[in-house]
């Protein structure tokens, strides 16, 4: 009886048992396909087949960040995320008068303190209350 339960112990911890991927490690998919994300519960950004040869990068609790070998037609490629269809970007600024207010400002920025309300409350810009 005590060797059963030992060998029942072994099985449970054999079975749930993670597997630990270090950066360099190569793993394939297992199941008959897996969600990519952009991060760990994020965006799905695809999905890839069973048996598809991936690099670990690194690990996080559940979660294997993976680098994906794969071929792409050269022209649907750019360098220069300007020429991405529909893509645009959107600067929002705080204007103070002196470089000491803005170094204030970020570091309370950096703190966590929200952006919106300290351009409504410190900006002398025209566009500050929006």
């Amino acid at each position: 009886m005590r060797y059963l339960l030992i060998a029942l112990f072994i099985i449970a911890n054999v079975l749930n048992a993670q597997t630990e991927f270090k950066q360099g490690d190569i793993a394939y998919i297992k199941v008959p396909a897996e969600n990519m994300r952009l991060s760990p519960n994020g965006t799905v950004i695809t999905s890839i087949p069973q048996g598809t040869k991936l690099t670990a990068l690194g690990q996080q609790g559940n979660w294997v960040a993976v680098q994906l070998v794969a071929w792409i037609w050269a022209p649907s490629l750019t360098k220069d995320i300007d020429k991405v269809e529909g893509y645009s970007m959107r600067a929002l600024h705080i204007m103070v008068k002196t470089e000491a207010e803005a170094n204030e400002i970020k570091k309370l920025l950096d703190s966590g303190r929200d952006f919106s309300e300290l351009a409504k409350a410190r900006s002398i810009g025209p566009n500050a209350q929006k």
